[in-house]
């Protein structure tokens, strides 16, 4: 969300920037003034030249993207390109979801030393660049690795995300090397074709006594990790079966006076946590409704107060009734992705509220961390804000939706990572939802809840199946690991 100071920053640097156009001697551009671009949704096929080059919007406009069309990766190998005065790299790039025109742009590489070399600053209706090596400073040589390219508009690659502005481009990374001459093994000193028969001999000699002691480490290692094993497992089992007994005890308030105060842990706050059957009690209730607009922005607390927590209202979980034999199963929120731009139902409402907030954020942000760890962000809004909507037609082409588990993050203009603080806002994290795949991309309806779909029910039982034999795996390492660790002790 643009604010008053950050407009005028960027008033001040178009005027700044624009004396720097066509200045850079290792790089030519294309400009087209008449080309068209695709807005995304909801607008499309626009004309350049009617786009204003100031100009501010709500949240519910998408900043703009810059997709580069070349050089692009081929799978997981990145653009490779020799270091040499006669090679090119030639930049090819489109917009997505533009509504402010650039004044003009900047397009740099970043060293694997942190140096940043400048390619260009062109005019802002350019969609093309070529970086010549061959008219690069001798000063500055180019070094073996990774280049990260940065291109951004007048406002600089640091400026923050506003709706309809282009958001500065630092996804694209290129390899450089230096190409060498081919050195046949035949040169090389101490060549030796028949030394490998000689050494093979030597150990098949030396083969049998290894292997026997090899044997008898291995044996003697699987057999103390059996039995810590063993001894652990049964400890475990104990533990658990007392817990079990301890916390199954009647449910006659008046068994309250067998548990034991010194069995109860405490938590982060220093406070017992609640056991089963304990109630809130109404002053905790009463914190759930907070009149946000009327905290102040900033404040500092005593170690008494709590940092304020989000709970969420929506989307909720569902809990299936099931009978007291089996396993209780959480099933939701689960949502499908967008057939096409005119699928309705491709929507996630949010909604929450606030618990032992005193400090009112200035600005608020919900991101989405997705089952490949890549980020999306769902909306940035004012701090007095208790509800959103997550648009799911509205993702960039450039980094589709996939199907899996999604994380939201929610916090301050502090960041994710900031850490708690009394009356503060505290990041949360704790609200998952899934995204699947119709079959043959078929609407199913305009709002898909967790009950209306045959299919999410499966889906969540599978993405769950998958958790549990991942964390079964990761067991089977750490005991793979231990046996490793005891071989290796044994043969020292």
């Amino acid at each position: 969300m643009a604010t008053v100071a950050s407009q005028r920053a960027q008033t001040a640097s178009q005027n700044n920037a624009s004396s720097k156009i066509n200045n850079a001697n290792s790089a030519s551009a294309t400009t087209d003034t008449s080309t068209d671009y695709d807005s995304g949704y909801p607008e499309n096929g626009k004309a350049w030249s009617d786009l204003p080059t100031s100009s501010s919007f709500g949240n519910s406009i998408y900043a703009g993207a810059v997709t580069f069309a070349t050089p692009t990766r081929s799978g997981s190998v990145l653009p490779l390109y020799p270091i040499q005065s006669a090679a090119n790299v030639t930049f090819k790039w489109g917009y997505t979801a533009l509504r402010v025109r650039p004044v003009n742009l900047t397009l740099n590489a970043v060293g694997p030393n942190s140096e940043t070399v400048d390619i260009t600053a062109i005019d802002g209706s350019a969609t093309e660049a070529v970086w010549n090596f061959g008219s690069l400073p001798t000063e500055t040589p180019l070094i073996n690795g990774y280049y990260k390219i940065q291109l951004y508009d007048q406002r600089g690659v640091s400026v923050d995300y506003s709706p309809g502005w282009m958001v500065p481009c630092t996804t694209l990374s290129i390899a450089l090397y230096s190409p060498d001459f081919y050195d046949p093994i035949t040169t090389m000193t101490g060549y030796c074709p028949t030394c490998f028969y000689n050494a093979g001999s030597s150990f098949h000699e030396a083969f049998v006594p290894i292997a026997a002691a090899t044997g008898i480490a291995l044996i003697t290692s699987v057999l103390v990790l059996a039995n810590v094993l063993v001894i652990c497992s049964g400890r475990m089992i104990d533990k658990q079966a007392h817990n079990y007994a301890y916390y199954n005890k009647s449910s006659d308030p008046s068994s309250a006076k067998i548990r034991r105060p010194m069995m109860r842990m405490k938590n982060q706050h220093g406070k017992p946590n609640m056991r089963p059957g304990d109630l809130p009690s109404a002053a905790a209730a009463a914190t759930a409704s907070i009149n946000v607009s009327a905290l102040p922005t900033s404040g500092v607390f005593d170690h008494t107060n709590r940092p304020g927590t989000i709970e969420w209202k929506m989307p909720k979980l569902t809990f299936p009734q099931q009978d007291k034999s089996s396993k209780n199963v959480i099933l939701g929120p689960v949502y499908r992705l967008p057939v096409d731009n005119d699928d309705a139902g491709a929507q996630i409402d949010l909604r929450w509220t606030y618990t032992n907030l005193k400090v009112r954020p200035e600005r608020l942000t919900i991101e989405a961390v997705g089952p490949n760890k890549a980020t999306w962000a769902v909306s940035v809004m004012e701090g007095t804000v208790t509800s959103a909507t997550w648009d799911l037609r509205a993702t960039p082409s450039y980094t589709p939706l996939i199907e899996g588990y999604y994380t939201l993050q929610v916090h301050d203009q502090r960041g994710p990572d900031s850490l708690p603080k009394p009356g503060w806002l505290l990041p949360d994290n704790k609200m998952r939802v899934a995204l699947y795949k119709t079959e043959n991309n078929n609407h199913v309806g305009e709002k898909i809840a967790p009950f209306e779909c045959a299919t999410c029910f499966n889906y969540v039982m599978k993405g769950m199946d998958n958790e549990m034999r991942a964390s079964a795996n990761r067991t089977l390492a750490n005991y793979v690991l231990m046996m490793i660790i005891l071989f290796l002790w044994t043969l020292l």
